[in-house]
């Protein structure tokens, strides 16, 4: 495993944003950076709602140092190097001790490329989708042993995401759930198959339009760790060619926005936006 340094300090002013849905939902402070105005903050907050309705704190423990927040995400804009290329980073920077389950995260794109996804209007989806990393998917799974198969046929071996998919796929067993086999370590096992479950929203590919968030993506925070509410999932349905049981075939997966490393080599790999092809994950472990 690979280990890198990066430092933050671009977060001159900071923005603290209390997002909290319920009494029982997991609250999320938002540390806004000076490069994001205020509409593409409203962005980040509606995306945090979503999550915060989704995932519930009652099996959270307390972070000290925290200020009563269970995460905590910086997130700005700042220019990297122009539309198309870097598009930035998402990830959690400390995790609590035992469970993995993030309490600290950072969101940081080119501000060039959060223009043209506001013009594009897929800034949302991406929002959320990024969020995610930043609370676990895809970024913790290594240290929860979630993650079999073999390497071109990666699969999450979390009980409550294979029973969903399971059903899905009406099969009279229990299948592993196939995670995107292709790609550089941003984008191979650390989401869906874009080949199996098409527009779901935390499949490798930005998928134009609606990009439901399934009963699956939520089952996986289940097998994170987290308690759920699965009513808050949208609707969706498996592509018709695929609801059998017949297994898929090695199919050629890659996110999107794999492309350049980000140029400050950032510590976050399989959180990365841009995915590139950086090796090992390193985490910060709160202290108790």
């Amino acid at each position: 495993m690979s280990k890198s340094n990066c430092t933050f300090s671009f977060f001159v002013t900071l923005m603290y944003c209390l997002i909290l849905s319920s009494a029982n939902a997991i609250t999320i402070g938002l540390e806004f950076g000076e490069g994001l105005p205020q509409a593409q903050r409203s962005v980040f907050k509606q995306a945090a709602r979503e999550w915060s309705s989704i995932l519930v704190d009652e099996k959270l423990p307390v972070v000290k140092g925290n200020r009563g927040f269970d995460v905590i995400i910086k997130a700005d804009g700042e220019y990297i190097d122009g539309t198309g290329n870097t598009l930035g980073e998402a990830g959690p920077i400390e995790v609590r001790p035992g469970s993995y389950i993030p309490s600290k995260g950072i969101m940081t794109f080119d501000s060039a490329d959060l223009t043209q996804m506001v013009r594009e209007g897929s800034l949302p989806n991406v929002i959320k989708h990024e969020m995610a990393h930043v609370l676990g998917f895809g970024t913790i799974w290594d240290y929860l042993k979630l993650v079999g198969g073999r390497r071109n046929d990666p699969r999450f071996l979390g009980p409550n995401a294979m029973y969903v998919y399971s059903q899905w796929k009406r099969a009279n067993r229990s299948l592993f759930v196939p995670l995107a086999d292709r790609g550089g370590p941003g984008t191979w096992a650390s989401h869906w198959r874009d080949s199996i479950f098409g527009n779901e929203l935390m499949t490798g590919y930005l998928n134009y339009g609606t990009s439901p968030l399934s009963k699956l993506t939520i089952a996986a925070f289940e097998d994170m760790g987290y308690a759920v509410d699965y009513n808050r999932s949208d609707l969706y349905q498996l592509p018709a060619s695929q609801r059998s049981s017949q297994t898929s075939m090695d199919l050629f997966i890659q996110c999107m926005f794999e492309g350049p490393v980000y140029n400050t080599k950032p510590v976050l790999c399989p959180s990365q936006v841009c995915y590139g092809d950086m090796e090992g994950i390193t985490y910060r472990i709160m202290q108790k």
